[in-house]
């Protein structure tokens, strides 16, 4: 039997705000864009579901301004807006997969249950009141399960497969500060902003021949890695930034550090033990702190004045605009860095 996929209704200015006052699921898209293009057929076949929200789509290439006033950062973007807020979609371009994230993001964050998917993360939160304390969970709407249970002192446990891993609030956020970009992430400029607001030390490896780079290894130590970020760079894509630590050519472990105060640290590594034993060696007190010369970093202050000029036009136009010109970061080549810093989601 043939299935006749039906059209995803398209959003304009004009319709907007009607089509959106209830809740909605709304894809922004750029005709151009090849990930747009495969998700397509399966944000398609959600229009043909019976769903209790309506399926949409935004051309960006057409109307700008939508996607500028939503905060779209890149495509293809799946928003969904339910009692007046809007949620991004960050899970598999999959249909089942969005249909199951809505309808986690449809219900209260904390409620009492016992049918929760234990074989991952989750946490246990007791408090003696679910509906006051919903807020405090925001952060895990949608990504992590969580066992809720009535009881008059407030705590929260933190598992990973089965196991214990962390108690306390500051233990939990911790956690999820550390593992929302995923295990031994890529870094990049849709993530560089958000790493290094988490307030944990960002540990990078600097690859050069992606294709010799076993990161099953290096998967394998990440588990044993506490209170920091492990990720990995390639340094051919982005020369520039690893140039400021003489790690252009790879084989570098970096440790880049905003947490108190500007710190970073640099070595040379061949292994996943070396990276390991550096990042112990650092938090020992047994290195030195690299600096950046500026000999090294004439790209920042390009940065910079490209930042600055743009400041003067927008500011000039009435816009706010984030003041970060002056910020002697090691920055993304500018040409590269077109997504915005993300929003912290964690509580304070």
């Amino acid at each position: 039997m043939l299935t006749i996929l039906t059209l995803v209704s398209s959003l304009t200015p004009e319709n907007f705000t009607q089509a959106t006052a209830a809740p909605s699921l709304i894809k922004f898209y750029a005709p151009w864009c090849g990930h747009c293009k495969q998700l397509a057929p399966e944000y398609e076949k959600l229009s043909n579901l019976d769903l209790p929200f309506g399926v949409f789509e935004v051309d960006c290439s057409q109307f700008q301004s939508l996607c500028e006033v939503n905060k779209i950062a890149g495509f293809p973007a799946v928003m969904f807006i339910f009692n007046g807020n809007s949620h991004l979609y960050d899970g598999d371009r999959q249909a089942q997969k969005i249909v199951s994230w809505t309808e986690k993001m449809s219900r209260p964050v904390l409620s009492e249950s016992s049918q929760i998917n234990k074989s991952g993360v989750f946490f246990t939160v007791s408090t003696p009141n679910l509906e006051a304390d919903e807020h405090i969970f925001a952060f895990a709407k949608g990504k992590y399960e969580i066992e809720a249970v009535k009881s008059e002192e407030r705590a929260i446990i933190c598992h990973s497969n089965g196991t214990e891993i962390s108690s306390g609030f500051e233990g939990a956020k911790t956690f999820v500060s550390r593992n929302a970009f995923g295990a031994f992430p890529e870094l990049t400029t849709e993530n560089f902003d958000a790493l290094i607001g988490s307030n944990l030390k960002i540990l990078i490896i600097s690859v050069e021949e992606i294709e010799n780079f076993d990161k099953q290894a290096y998967l394998q130590i990440a588990n044993q890695i506490q209170n920091s970020i492990p990720c990995w760079l390639n340094a051919t894509t982005f020369r520039s930034f690893a140039s400021n630590f003489n790690a252009q050519n790879g084989g570098k472990a970096i440790i880049i550090d905003y947490s108190e105060s500007e710190k970073f640290y640099v070595s040379d590594i061949a292994s996943p033990a070396q990276f390991l034993q550096f990042l112990r060696d650092v938090e020992a007190g047994k290195i030195e702190q690299f600096v950046v010369s500026n000999d090294s970093s004439n790209f920042v202050k390009y940065a910079n004045y490209i930042l600055l000029t743009i400041a003067i036009c927008v500011v000039g136009s009435g816009v706010a605009f984030a003041w970060r010109c002056f910020s002697q970061k090691p920055e993304f080549e500018p040409e590269l860095r077109t997504i915005a810093p993300a929003e912290n989601s964690t509580p304070k």
